[in-house]
């Protein structure tokens, strides 16, 4: 007979860990994106976050329509055999 050990719950130091380790990359770009419109002046206006959204447009599109057919695919796997 095995006895089976019980896991302790993850602290909220380790939760924490997780937290930054799943959206660091987010929490990366914020921190930029702060710290670029607090220190340039030309940053943060209207015509700027146009060009950036210009720029990154075939970016977005492409990774919309990837992930539907991501999702799109996932969805019929479990129904072919």
């Amino acid at each position: 007979m095995t006895v089976k050990m019980l896991e302790s719950p993850p602290s909220s130091r380790s939760r924490g860990w997780a937290l930054l380790a799943d959206y660091g990359i987010i929490w990366v770009t914020l921190l930029i994106f702060v710290l670029l419109s607090l220190t340039a002046d030309a940053f943060f206006t209207p015509a700027n976050l146009r060009n950036i959204l210009d720029q990154q447009a075939f970016f977005l599109i492409a990774g919309s329509a990837m992930t539907l057919v991501d999702t799109k695919s996932v969805g019929r796997a479990h129904y072919t055999k």
